[in-house]
């Protein structure tokens, strides 16, 4: 229970119950700063690249350009690797043309970018009325254009793009929309969930020489992406909670009285060594990208935290182990004359306690910042 005394000056510096106020309210903000984003789509994953086929291009291109529908049916994942950005699927991908307007062998010189097959079965030929339909059994290793930004709060579009290289726009295009799209209802993938799909269709135009824009050409395509969202906490618990321990530990060390050299500066040994050693265990579960995640920044931020504490309490040791043992021996300078201990330690403990204010609350400020914005 909070008492009147608590809120006088001498209160909020001196009283142990103060401390543990803020301690609880940080732990409070931590976890609705990590638990918050989870509750939200949130891709920063890029959209792939192309131009869409419109009613203005469609009659650019002619009403002799062939329409292909094409669509997918995804079994399984046998390899889903977000952090490694490796994707193995088992699928079934079907296109429905004319016979009479494209060859069967045109339509299956199709292709996934960046991706290659591991297997791919002859044509299931079905005809119904005047259209023929091409069903394709295939297995496809592939790699997403995936974001890590937000690793391991962040959520990820993955785009599979279907080409064909062998055509262009003009001579072929491709129709697909969302009901053309689906997966197997009982399909499990640890740690992820499926949101929702999504199609898109349309053409590149890589141009070969910059100089000149007569050199260049054009593939169909067509695009279909699945949202994931997390549906488990273990990695974010297994990266951030020890890092957090580590720095709750080392905020602990300012509980102790001012005087109390060598256990201050024991806790906040311990914990500058553990969060520097785990950095060794979390490396394996990081992604391998050329900027800094947000696992990478939490780190960095929890890690500056311990080592500031470590420094304020050799610092405050330093001045414990001189000035105070000076005034008690009764060996008193200029500075420090006429100023008894009692008030020395209570200045000690004035700024021990601020100090600890003001990393829980600048912590608390930047880890808010990192994990919401």
């Amino acid at each position: 229970m909070i008492t009147a005394s608590m809120f006088s000056m001498q209160g909020f510096l001196l009283d142990l119950r103060w401390k543990i106020l803020f301690m609880v309210g940080f732990i409070v903000s931590l976890s609705v700063c990590f638990i918050y984003p989870l509750h939200f789509f949130n891709s920063t994953d890029p959209v792939p690249e192309f131009i869409i086929i419109d009613a203005a291009k469609q009659k650019e291109f002619g009403e002799f350009t062939v329409k292909v529908t094409t669509g997918m049916f995804i079994k399984n994942f046998s390899t889903f690797d977000v952090t490694n950005n490796r994707f193995v699927m088992d699928a079934l991908v079907w296109f429905e043309f004319n016979s009479d307007e494209i060859m069967l062998e045109t339509i299956g010189k199709f292709s996934f970018d960046k991706g290659r097959f591991l297997i791919k079965s002859n044509p299931d030929i079905k005809i119904v009325g005047d259209k023929t339909i091409a069903i394709y059994d295939v297995r496809v290793e592939f790699k997403a254009d995936l974001e890590y930004k937000k690793f391991p709060l962040e959520d990820h579009k993955v785009s599979l793009v279907l080409s064909n290289n062998f055509v262009t726009p003009y001579e072929m295009f491709f129709l697909v929309d969302n009901t053309l799209f689906n997966v197997k209802q009982d399909m499990f993938i640890a740690n992820w969930k499926l949101r929702d799909l999504n199609t898109d269709s349309g053409y590149d135009e890589p141009k070969l020489d910059t100089r000149k824009n007569d050199k260049q050409t054009s593939f169909p395509k067509a695009v279909f992406t699945m949202n994931f969202e997390k549906s488990g906490t273990r990695q974010i618990s297994i990266i951030f909670l020890p890092l957090l321990f580590a720095t709750i530990l080392a905020l602990l060390s300012f509980f102790f009285a001012i005087l109390n050299t060598i256990g201050r500066i024991a806790l906040a040994t311990a914990s500058l060594s553990a969060m520097i050693g785990y950095r060794f265990v979390i490396e394996k579960m990081l992604p391998d990208v050329g900027y800094f995640t947000l696992a990478d920044s939490m780190y960095l931020l929890l890690l500056s935290v311990t080592f500031v504490t470590f420094i304020l309490q050799i610092f405050l040791a330093r001045i414990c182990n001189t000035e105070v043992t000076a005034l008690a021996e009764g060996v008193k300078d200029e500075v420090l004359s006429g100023k008894p201990l009692q008030n020395l330690i209570f200045m000690l403990e004035a700024s021990n306690t601020v100090l600890y204010y003001l990393l829980i609350i600048i912590t608390a400020a930047i880890t808010g910042y990192l994990t919401l914005l």
